[in-house]
């Protein structure tokens, strides 16, 4: 599910299930009963099933810098869905490699972009089409969080890494969709944020 709260009291204003085809606004008086909560709540898997499957085990909601769409990652599902903000109607299904984990767009709001964690991947989705056009290796396992710089040419990407593996930041180019340069950190890099930048 996807809950929207009022931040003056941080009660429950929507609830929109996002169960693939049969996603759908819930009465919020019923919305967060224990019989409605989705059977995969809280289990987010590196290796999900493939596009198909029943749950959409939602990780990330990304909304527009202008706050009319609302862009939501299927993590068990492989998609993206586009969401009307006023309406929570679903607009459009994106598809992406395995398991989209992070979101993040461009101030344009021409682009796109998905941490992959199945596919050790960045994906890159053209708003314009709503097509995934690229999916840009990573220099390390299980890459987390992303952010896009300002002007819309780089992607940052963590990666978390498995095991005794050191966790990374990974500089993309996105207009050349390439891998630019790595940094290592410590294991376990997750979230993300560009604190000041200069092109």
């Amino acid at each position: 599910k996807v809950v929207e709260l009022d931040p003056g009291s941080y009660g429950i204003t929507r609830v929109l299930l996002v169960k693939p085809g049969a996603e759908r606004v819930l009465e919020t008086s019923r919305a967060m009963q224990p019989g409605e909560l989705d059977q995969q709540h809280g289990h987010m898997s590196h290796d999900a099933p493939a596009a198909g499957g029943t749950s959409c085990a939602p990780t990330w909601v990304q909304p527009t810098a202008d706050g009319r769409r609302l862009y939501i990652a299927c993590n068990r599902h492989s998609e993206v869905l586009e969401v009307d903000a006023a309406s929570l109607e679903v607009l459009r299904r994106i598809a992406t490699g395995k398991t989209p984990y992070n979101l993040a767009i461009s101030a344009d709001g021409r682009t796109l972009v998905a941490t992959l964690k199945g596919a050790q991947a960045l994906s890159v989705i053209d708003l314009v089409s709503g097509k995934e056009v690229a999916q840009l290796q990573t220099s390390h396992t299980v890459p987390s969080g992303v952010q896009i710089t300002p002007d819309g040419r780089y992607a940052l990407v963590t990666c978390e890494g498995k095991a005794a593996e050191a966790g990374a930041v990974d500089l993309f180019d996105l207009g050349g969709r390439r891998l630019l340069s790595t940094v290592q950190v410590g294991a376990g890099a997750g979230g993300l944020q560009i604190l000041r930048y200069e092109p």
